[in-house]
């Protein structure tokens, strides 16, 4: 049986179900070999996120994109205890789309040359993962990998909010991620969907609003608020989910906080990081639409806040929002009042 789990570190992730599921298999043993697919980092470095799910029995094989954040998955992994692969982030985000739509694969050149060619291990993490999830094909005269379709048969997902009919909405959610996709995928595979939401609302939700319709849904999982962090850094900042007033307020928000954690995880100090982020934003041009990924590059943020430059240059986050400040350590992918997410 393959899930697929929703959410980008702590952002949309569906933290009651994946602690649900541990606790169900320490206690009664099942389920049991399970296959795990997950596009972003969903964890804490430590024991949250799809860190509940590593444990001996539970999982045969993982397939996942960003592994950072779940240690012990990777031990697993570096042990040979599970079948592991690491494939692209953006190349499993497509895969589910693809999956849904009941096409052979997704076929993309990300990923040629490197160690996710099959060439080179074909993204195979240890000596136990035999199977070859991804090829290269010909097409008009170019070589492209072909990433392997393969059923879902659970989703897991999060929302802010379900109306009677199931239907979702993610007003409070720091970012959509890949939650109608995931739905999609084992919805079409007759498999359930399964939502953790934070509210209940008693009438039908405007149609605008849904995100994920209620028809792909077949439970509704309530969650408690301490396992519905908006994302693990913070329970709830409304700032990741509303803009700003004007578009020249941006250039006097404050700055986040240094995070102790992320300075940890580089192994510098936290005077290193402006310094380095201070550099790169010597290069930012008036006009530019820049990405910002996890690590160093959070610091860009603040150094772009503390310049003043956000009303000339628009920060985004591969997770989805466009504008604003990117948060950093466990925050990141969530921005402070954001433009829109996609």
């Amino acid at each position: 049986m393959t899930i697929a789990c929703g959410g980008f570190v702590g952002a949309g992730h569906p933290e009651a179900l994946t602690a649900a599921l541990e606790r169900r298999f320490t206690r009664h043993g099942h389920p049991q070999h399970l296959t795990l697919v997950y596009a972003a980092g969903q964890g804490d470095g430590q024991h949250r996120g799809l860190n509940h799910l590593a444990h001996s029995g539970l999982l045969r094989r993982v397939i996942g994109g960003h592994w950072g954040l779940c240690p012990q998955l990777g031990r697993m992994a570096m042990a040979g205890e599970i079948e592991a692969y690491n494939f692209p982030q953006g190349v499993i985000c497509h895969l589910f789309r693809d999956i849904a739509a009941g096409r052979p694969g997704c076929i993309t050149q990300t990923g040629l040359g490197t160690f996710i060619d099959p060439a080179n291990g074909g993204g195979r993490l240890n000596e136990r993962t035999e199977t070859e999830l991804v090829e290269r094909v010909r097409l008009r005269g170019q070589t492209w990998l072909l990433y392997h379709s393969f059923p879902i048969h659970v989703g897991l997902i999060r929302a802010t909010v379900a109306d009677p009919l199931g239907n979702l909405l993610m007003d409070e959610e720091a970012v959509i991620g890949d939650v109608l996709p995931i739905a999609q995928a084992a919805h079409n595979h007759g498999g359930p969907v399964i939502a953790q939401v934070k509210r209940l609302r008693p009438t039908p939700a405007p149609p605008q609003q849904v995100r994920v319709p209620g028809r792909l849904v077949t439970h509704v999982v309530l969650a408690e608020e301490h396992e519905h962090w908006q994302t693990f850094g913070e329970p709830f900042n409304p700032q990741f989910c509303t803009a700003a007033e004007t578009e020249t307020a941006m250039d006097t928000v404050a700055p986040h906080a240094e995070d102790a954690d992320v300075v940890r995880r580089h192994h510098c100090s936290a005077d290193v990081r402006r310094i380095i982020a201070a550099r790169a934003c010597d290069e930012l041009q008036p006009g530019w639409i820049v990405n910002l990924g996890i690590g160093l590059p959070e610091g860009i943020a603040d150094a772009a806040a503390e310049r003043g430059l956000l009303s000339s240059v628009t920060l985004t986050v591969e997770s989805g929002p466009i504008g604003g400040i990117p948060a950093g350590g466990l925050s990141f992918g969530a921005a402070v009042h954001l433009q829109g997410i996609i």
